[in-house]
């Protein structure tokens, strides 16, 4: 099924109903956003650290922050010394049958053709890594996981290129798992929004609008928060833009049952929504999202930054110490 199989009436429909399951998960997201905020600004901002602190008139403070440091021990020992691909299958035992059997050779034959597959396998496996950034791709995974908590990361198919391409997502707070469950295990969707400008959303979507339709402006680009932005959930200038941006939503999963969307029932799908409007659509070759989470407790949706709050508290005295 593609965009061409939708009509105006129910490309509404479907926008509404992608954009009501978003806001069921506002509460969650604005909570894991906030503890992303704090990360970010204890970590790669001396603010964080200094918030809260008495540093008396006329005194400095060395800013000599070890925090990040942890993080980066933590991605080597993870991921520092490389790694090799193995793939495994079940071999049959041949001492089961008699040698020379039909029973004997059959499962011979079997174990060759099982320890091909395997093979290729890995091979396909060690193709994949080395088309997105070779054994690297992995550590730079593990750092934005212990910076924050976890890093999504964007598994498709690149048909231009005939690629199968992993896009680690740089900001994960422009990542929102729908989950299916209160185990957060499962989800029912994976959402990637994020802001482009009005020019670019005219010149590459532009041509699925009907006649009379435009693209819906946000009030302003506040990128840490693309769920919604007229909250403004960051005053670091180096993540806000005072451009007027338009919102792109891809959504991939299921949505609830819809009045006028039976044909959706039960059906996966990817949709892209840009302004408020359904520019594309399918069922088909969807795209992958893994979410790899760090130090993840039993319970919980998302995974913990390696800064612990007692690492924190430990920078705060060393700033106390040196004012």
């Amino acid at each position: 099924m593609t965009i061409t199989d939708l009509t105006s009436y129910e490309k509404t429909l479907l926008a509404k109903a992608i954009e009501g399951e978003i806001q069921s998960v506002a509460g969650d997201v604005s909570t894991r956003d906030a503890y992303i905020l704090k990360m970010d600004t204890i970590l790669y901002s001396a603010d964080g650290i200094l918030e809260g602190l008495d540093i008396k008139t006329g005194h400095d403070v060395t800013r000599c922050n070890y925090l990040p440091r942890a993080v980066q021990i933590h991605a080597s020992q993870v991921m520092g010394r490389g790694f090799d691909i193995f793939s495994k299958f079940d071999k049959e035992d041949l001492t089961e049958f008699e040698e020379g059997t039909q029973e004997y050779e059959a499962s011979k034959l079997k174990n060759k053709i099982e320890a091909v597959n395997a093979d290729i396998r890995r091979q396909y496996i060690e193709g994949v890594l080395d088309d997105n950034g070779g054994k690297g791709f992995k550590r730079r995974i593990a750092d934005i996981a212990g910076s924050y908590g976890y890093a999504p990361v964007k598994g498709f198919w690149d048909e231009e290129n005939k690629k199968y391409r992993l896009s680690i997502m740089e900001k994960p707070e422009y990542y929102i798992a729908i989950w299916s469950n209160d185990d957060f295990r499962e989800r029912d969707a994976d959402v990637c929004i994020y802001g482009i400008s009005k020019s670019q959303a005219d010149r590459i979507y532009g041509k699925f609008l009907e006649d009379g339709e435009t693209f819906n402006i946000m009030s302003n680009g506040k990128t840490s928060d693309p769920l919604n932005q007229l909250s403004g959930a960051s005053n670091d200038p180096k993540r806000v833009t005072s451009r007027r941006l338009i919102q792109v939503v891809e959504y991939t999963g299921y949505i609830p049952f819809t009045d006028g969307l039976k044909k959706l029932e039960g059906i996966k799908f990817n949709a892209l929504v840009v302004g408020g409007k359904i520019v594309g659509f399918r069922t088909n070759n969807l795209p992958k999202y893994y979410l790899f989470q760090n130090q993840l407790r039993p319970g919980r949706p998302y995974g913990e930054s390696d800064v612990s709050e007692e690492a924190i508290d430990i920078q705060k005295t060393l700033y106390r110490d040196w004012e």
